[in-house]
């Protein structure tokens, strides 16, 4: 029988983690060998003490503990070390995704795919969050070449196979979209109810949002520094453009006065604003390599609960 694996990031989930697991035991052991592993990404609330608990109640229930926050990606990566199935699923701590429609997923790939995504036509969430995905959609498409017919999402499945290549990333800035579409062609999706959230609130936020932009689009492509170039090479062009129009004036027109101050200085803020901008890209782009040199953790495990040592990378 094949095993499957649930991965969990658990951020101030306290209220609803409980019924995630529960749900998912009653769908998944009527039909296969599963696993469960929850990740507190060191929540504010008592989620990290639930989830030890529903460990110690559940053998098939494994609890890592991050030593502070590392976010969602990373959190999963921390995960992924640690499971033992053949196909692994992840999905969020939030009842929003329903925990019977895994098997939707499980069949799916079972095609031949290594991923599978899963949609919805209507998102039970903010306006905010459906902006924020749409607008990172669309950047994949440009930025990474993410084929138009699929969507990221965090409820998703992957087989053993991605599991492993993903591992061997040990960067601190995962980008789980980027790293696959470099890995795989073999993408697939289908359709599942987004439900509406029954506690709290989310925790996407937009520094959250601008952070997942730069870890996927300079961690994963190198268009922003070709854009760069393009737009210095035709700045260059409208400046000598500008200046052989000044010359040719001169001297056809000697006694004219070219006026226009105002409009001169306009130009000169918004290309130093642009060129401002992209120093700070370029920057970005280096202060993310040094960390990466320096050995920047991706995440850092303070305590485990139903794992043993022996059972990493596997």
């Amino acid at each position: 029988m094949e095993k499957i694996s649930v991965v969990i990031p658990v951020f101030n989930s306290e209220k609803t983690i409980g019924n995630v697991v529960e749900a998912l035991k009653n769908t998944l052991s009527q039909r296969t060998d599963f696993e469960i592993v929850l990740v507190d990404d060191y929540s504010k609330d008592d989620s990290r003490e639930v989830c030890k608990k529903i460990s110690r109640k559940y053998q098939f229930v494994k609890t890592i503990c991050l030593n502070r926050n590392f976010g969602q990606h990373n959190a999963r990566m921390a995960g992924l070390h640690f499971v033992a199935g053949d196909y692994i699923i992840f999905m969020d701590d939030d009842l929003q995704n329903p925990p019977e429609s895994v098997y939707k997923l499980i069949e799916e790939i079972k095609k031949g795919y290594d991923v599978v995504y899963s949609f919805s036509e209507k998102k039970s969430q903010s306006y905010f969050k459906n902006f924020g995905s749409a607008v990172n959609n669309k950047m994949a498409e440009l930025l990474l070449g993410k084929p138009k017919r699929v969507q990221f999402s965090s409820y998703c499945i992957i087989n053993r196979f991605l599991a492993n290549e993903l591992k061997k990333y040990t960067g601190p800035f995962p980008y789980p979209g980027g790293m696959i579409l470099q890995i795989t062609s073999k993408i697939g999706r289908v359709k599942i109810e987004h439900l509406k959230r029954m506690h709290g609130k989310s925790n996407y936020t937009l520094a959250k949002l601008l952070n997942l932009w730069l870890n996927g689009f300079t961690g994963f492509s190198i268009v922003p520094l070709r854009l760069a170039s393009v737009l210095g090479f035709v700045f260059c062009l409208f400046s000598m453009a500008f200046v052989l129009f000044l010359v040719m004036r001169k001297i056809f027109y000697p006694s004219s006065i070219i006026a226009g101050w105002t409009s001169v200085i306009v130009i000169s803020m918004f290309s130093y604003g642009v060129i401002m901008m992209f120093l700070g890209l370029l920057g970005e782009y280096i202060g993310r390599l040094l960390l990466f040199v320096n050995r920047k953790p991706q995440f850092v495990i303070r305590e485990t609960v139903n794992i043993e040592k022996n059972t990493e990378n596997n």
